[in-house]
């Protein structure tokens, strides 16, 4: 088993420990168990992760995207619900909230069927198996991202820029006009409650994570967990800019929106670090030699060396190629090796 293999599971067990840490600290509360259901669907996302890069053929993909979709269809709802009662407005959202559960249900029963509306089977891409959309699956994502809110591109500087107003909802306090506020007001002189404490602590989360796990591992999928408490502070900015502007006016919030600007701009700026896909792309080449797909293999190989990101000239090839041999398929290998020779002695000429 390899790291690439082990790594959705150790996001699994992380999330389970989330998990039971929310139900222990406080399992009466709503808002506690809303969030562990959304973290325990991810948690369950994560496990089929771990199924799906360990599943040696399509029929083993297949049962591992299932398991997958069952916990990816009701994320979006989850989420919602989490940020209505954060936001102390599920009475009045109540109809979007049954729409939102309603929906995550069908997909859920257009999943566990095996419906082709929503998943036609699976398909072998550069980073592994990947689910072969049904006409419905663009209808999922589309509401994936309603439900969202905001993409990822977004969600990165509103949640960082959302989880420095934020505070916990337990300390809303009621307004004069009978809104309410998730952002945090100033203290009084001399009060530092608990649950204060206890937010920055669930803050303090993001940085953490980013510098254990984010920056080390690249790749999309790794940053999984700090997806809630980034949709936490993108929905905290969102309330404060939206309370600010109403109170103060638009030329209140020309500093903040510089800071997410300048944020969105530091998430987004292309660093052009190794992420991975190649050494997956690999991986997927060679797993296609085991099963004696050659063709598809030998198009891998040549993708993978055309790309301009590997290591060295020909690396592609020269993996299929060492592949081929371990096989016992010298003329097969042969081809590939001179390929890798080819690449080497275009670099070395030009």
């Amino acid at each position: 088993m390899t790291l690439h293999q082990l790594l959705p599971l150790g996001a699994f067990l992380l999330n389970v420990i989330l998990v039971t840490l929310a139900l222990v600290r406080n399992g009466g509360s709503r808002l506690n168990r809303v969030f562990a259901y959304c973290v325990g669907s991810m948690a369950i996302w994560n496990f089929g992760a771990f199924l799906l890069r360990r599943a040696p053929d399509e029929q083993a993909a297949w049962a591992a995207e299932v398991v997958i979709h069952a916990a990816v269809a009701l994320v979006p709802a989850f989420y919602y619900h989490f940020v209505l009662i954060f936001l102390d407005a599920t009475r009045a959202r109540r109809r979007s909230l049954a729409l939102a559960y309603g929906v995550a249900g069908v997909f859920s029963v257009l999943n566990l069927i095996g419906s082709p509306l929503f998943m036609t089977g699976v398909k072998a891409t550069y980073w592994g198996w990947a689910p072969t959309p049904g006409p419905l699956y663009l209808v999922y994502t589309l509401f994936l991202h309603a439900c969202m809110i905001v993409g990822p591109w977004l969600l990165i500087p509103l949640g960082l820029a959302g989880l420095c107003f934020a505070r916990a909802v337990g300390g809303v306090r009621p307004r004069p006009s009978a809104e309410r506020t998730i952002v945090r007001e100033r203290p009084e002189k001399g009060q530092h409650s608990a649950r204060e404490a206890g937010y920055l602590i669930y803050a303090a989360f993001v940085p953490a994570y980013a510098i254990a796990v984010a920056l080390f591992f690249i790749a999309e999928r790794y940053r999984l967990p700090l997806l809630v408490p980034l949709c936490a502070g993108a929905g905290a900015a969102i309330d404060w800019a939206w309370t600010t502007a109403r109170a103060r006016g638009l030329t209140a919030l020309a500093v903040p929106a510089a800071i997410v600007a300048a944020l969105a701009i530091a998430a987004n700026w292309p660093l052009h670090l190794n992420n991975g896909r190649w050494d997956e792309g690999l991986r997927m080449a060679q797993q296609l030699v085991i099963l004696e797909r050659y063709d598809e293999a030998d198009q891998w190989a040549e993708r993978l060396d055309t790309r301009g990101d590997a290591k060295k000239p020909g690396d592609g090839h020269y993996g299929v190629g060492s592949q081929l041999l371990v096989l016992n398929q010298p003329q097969r290998a042969l081809v590939h090796l001179e390929r890798e020779r080819g690449y080497e002695l275009e670099a070395a000429l030009d």
